[in-house]
């Protein structure tokens, strides 16, 4: 009342309009500025649904005719400007009312700093929404005759602007609310299903399209249900090796694709690769389809922002930063390894299924033997994914053969471009009497080991394996790559496979690796 009170007293003047803004701005100080705005057109209506109440008294109401008298509401008049301003107000005050909302809502400004910017507007959209009221009041008691379409001029200019913040804000949020929705998801899938679905699939618009190398599958994501997913995430550049490593991987889960390893079947094991790219050019776009024609396995085509984008990127779920990671996924949706990358690149398949427990369960497998070999092989380097043989034997002839036809290879220009390095280390070279030492060290592993649980069984076998290379009278050798034992071999075989490398040296380039080719 006191509000209406004051504005009903404004003089008509230009400046007096702008002082009795101020003053409602002081006194409404400790509210918000939503609140400012809707105290000030309630204090309007006081006077306007007065002068409606009053325009309406009969004749035969004698206290209704002494309240027109003493509201003097013969000398007012509600002109078309008053009431199409008014409405305006009204209808532009659902604008104040939304960013309220929003801003209420507590959205980090990171997130959504359309909302920033919306607030630079909104005090002097306050400003005039007050000023336009003041003025319309004055113009409905007779105290002034304002031309109120400069108001509405004013405040329309302010509405243009803000309303370009609040459809930013309004795309902004809806991007957030999607994300937390898509998080929900991630972080609680129904299943491998529901949880890919929550990376790349966008709201009501077309979906990317799932393509096993060339071929477009028409079931979409429904290819991957009740599947382990291995899902291949990368930019597009420099991704050559990891494409053929994944090309290796997928064949090898090919053979004998019933086998159960571990309780796990290679048949219910599917490579999905989602790229990751800022901006879908025309250059970028041959790329990808260049790099999937490359492929074997299964890949995402999209040529837009990534809805789950920020699921991939956040340390807190997938992590990526920009290197190529392989995360591995279970039939429910959750992750079982984080990043089987490197586990993928030390060991190849023998990482089946791809846990971080496989690598774990192959090193200690191997450890043992890498302990003894080092022992009696000083300054052996085992380095990343680099091939060594080691070798040995009673027959000098043998030896220096197979050293021979090791050393052409190393040589050859095929590896050089399968950047294949090959290390190779004679066992008692340098001193013959480190040779029974290495035997020595693995009878002990065979007299030592009560073997009950699988991981000793297969360390058992191993030592069972090497008792039998040593009785070879030619020689043995065993293939690595890096601390991957890939092969125990016996010396004849080894030697010949070596002389014939002609016959098999383009399956260097077309394998998983050397290991693999040589095998």
């Amino acid at each position: 009342k006191l509000i209406s009170c004051q504005m009903i007293t404004t003089r008509s003047a230009a400046h007096c309009v702008h002082q009795t803004t101020l003053w409602i701005l002081q006194n409404l100080r400790s509210y918000s500025w939503d609140a400012k705005a809707l105290i000030t057109l309630a204090a309007f209506t006081l006077e306007y649904g007065n002068y409606l109440h009053l325009t309406r008294v009969t004749a035969t109401d004698p206290i209704g005719n002494s309240l027109r008298q003493l509201n003097q509401i013969q000398t007012r008049n509600i002109s078309t400007d008053i009431t199409e301003l008014v409405s305006f107000i009204v209808h532009q005050l659902l604008h104040l009312k939304e960013w309220a909302t929003w801003s209420a809502e507590g959205y980090d400004p990171e997130d959504v700093p359309a909302l920033t910017e919306a607030l630079q507007e909104i005090p002097v959209f306050v400003y005039w929404t007050i000023a336009s009221i003041v003025a319309s009041t004055g113009n409905l008691v007779g105290v002034s005759d304002y031309k109120l379409s400069e108001y509405r001029e004013r405040l329309s200019g302010i509405v243009q602007k803000l309303v370009v913040h609040l459809n930013n804000c309004k795309l902004q949020i809806s991007y957030i609310d999607d994300l937390f929705n898509r998080k929900k998801i991630f972080d609680k899938p129904k299943d491998i299903v529901d949880c890919l679905k929550a990376l790349i699939h966008r709201n009501g618009t077309d979906s990317p399209q799932i393509y096993e190398g060339a071929i477009h599958v028409k079931t979409g994501l429904e290819v991957f249900r009740n599947k382990h997913v291995l899902v291949f995430i990368s930019s597009l550049d420099s991704i050559e090796d990891e494409i053929s490593l994944l090309n290796s991987i997928y064949e090898r889960l090919q053979e004998n694709s019933k086998e159960s390893i571990k309780g796990f079947k290679k048949e219910d094991f599917k490579i999905l690769w989602i790229p990751i790219v800022n901006n879908w050019d025309d250059i970028r776009k041959e790329r990808f389809r260049a790099l999937k024609s490359g492929i074997k396995w299964y890949a995402v085509e999209y040529f837009y922002e990534l809805p789950g984008h920020r699921i991939i990127t956040d340390p807190e779920r997938i992590g990526y930063i920009g290197n190529p990671i392989i995360p591995v996924f279970n039939p429910q949706g959750y992750i079982t390894n984080i990043d089987a990358m490197d586990l993928i690149f030390q060991w190849g398949i023998d990482a089946f299924p791809f846990r971080k427990s496989d690598g774990i369960d192959l090193t200690l497998k191997w450890k043992w033997l890498w302990d003894v070999i080092k022992k009696a092989t000083p300054g052996l380097q085992v380095k990343g994914d680099r091939y060594i043989f080691i070798y040995g034997g009673t027959n000098n002839k043998w030896i220096q053969d197979f050293t021979l036809e090791l050393e052409k290879i190393k040589r050859h220009e095929i590896l050089k471009r399968a950047d294949v390095i090959i290390e190779n280390y004679q066992l008692g070279k340098e001193d013959p009497n480190r040779v029974p030492s290495f035997w020595i060290g693995v009878e002990r592993k065979k007299q030592n080991k009560k073997h009950q649980e699988a991981l000793d069984c297969e360390i058992q076998d191993i030592v069972k394996s090497l008792f039998c290379l040593k009785r070879d009278p030619q020689g043995w050798i065993i293939l690595s790559k890096g601390q991957n034992i890939k092969l125990l071999g016996h010396g004849e075989p080894a030697y010949q496979t070596l002389a014939e490398f002609q016959n098999w040296k383009d399956r260097v380039l077309e394998k998983e690796g050397f290991d693999i080719a040589f095998k």
